[in-house]
């Protein structure tokens, strides 16, 4: 059964027009590229970063159309937030038996208090415990910045699709989650402030 959550403000109107990038990563048929795969983990073993590869970018704006090169260096941090948290909430054993502590590095602190109560649905949650691995199949994010008046990005809007399949003892599951995640740059990071996400764990 699909859950939902929202956690967010509505989105800012500005967001319509503002610069766009795309990072997205999809596998075709066969298995994922080799940098995607995760092995079964034992013991405290961690399993690496979830990668999810910057496959293209594009701006709109209200006026003129923005330069390419501003949206790369921030665009390339949001990808690795949400990587590290994908991680941490659904590909790294350690972390499920931890509690999911990785997830909330990525929200801002007035987030993580929520995030803290919602981890049942930004994580594989209770269903981590019969899990013994997750295989990811498809990860690709979708990155909408919001420009200041001189075209330099402030807040963000990141909308990541995961699709992976969870292996336990003697059988296996597909994972789906989906979240929008509203993001600012806080003390030099990127950092959501608020989200909507659904998922599920099996068919």
């Amino acid at each position: 059964m699909w859950f939902r959550r929202s956690r967010r403000p509505a989105r800012p109107r500005l967001l319509a027009v503002a610069s766009a990038v795309i990072l997205s990563s999809c596998t075709g048929s066969g298995p994922p590229p080799p940098d995607r795969v995760v092995e079964p983990v034992t013991g405290e073993e961690i399993a690496g970063p979830l990668g999810i590869r910057l496959a293209k970018v594009a701006g709109v704006a209200l006026k003129g159309r923005p330069a390419r090169g501003p949206l790369m260096e921030p665009a390339g941090q949001i990808r690795e937030a949400i990587s590290l948290m994908y991680t941490a909430g659904f590909v790294d054993p350690a972390q499920w038996r931890a509690g999911f502590p990785g997830v909330l590095d990525a929200f801002a602190p007035g987030s993580r208090k929520r995030a803290r109560e919602d981890l049942n649905q930004l994580t594989l949650g209770g269903s981590a415990r019969s899990l013994i691995s997750v295989t990811p199949t498809d990860a690709r994010i979708v990155v909408r910045f919001l420009p200041d008046r001189k075209r330099r990005p402030v807040a963000a809007v990141a909308d990541m699709r995961f699709n992976a399949i969870g292996s336990g003892a003697g059988f296996e599951v597909p994972i789906r989650h989906e979240g929008d995640y509203l993001m600012r740059r806080l003390d030099g990071r990127w950092l959501i402030v608020g989200y909507e996400v659904r998922g599920r764990v099996g068919s």
